[in-house]
């Protein structure tokens, strides 16, 4: 190992012991401190956490439940054209022809 390498792996370990000192002297000295949170403040902080939380839900649920709906969409559809559009009410879809008596 050359001398500068030495020398940079020994800087970084310097900061991140200080940086480990510093913070836990931080935390050491902390006081309790008594402050008030209205309850605009915690109403809102409430509504923000909810958010949150459910974003990051639907973040994880949605790449598997949207494959599901396009199945059940494609599904629907299929029934929807054998069963025949006119039998359903649906008038935009195409007649479906009978055999002549």
């Amino acid at each position: 190992m050359t001398q500068m390498n030495r020398h940079l792996g020994f800087r970084t370990l310097s900061l991140a012991a200080l940086i480990h000192v510093t913070l836990l002297s931080m935390t050491a000295q902390a006081a309790e401190l008594f402050a008030y949170v209205g309850p605009g403040a915690g109403l809102g902080m409430i509504g923000a956490l909810i958010a949150v939380v459910a974003v990051i839900i639907l973040g994880l649920l949605g790449p598997i439940l949207y494959p599901i709906r396009l199945f059940l969409r494609w599904y629907r559809q299929r029934n929807h054209v054998e069963q025949g559009a006119t039998e359903t009410g649906d008038e935009t879809a195409a007649p479906v022809e009978h055999p002549a008596d």
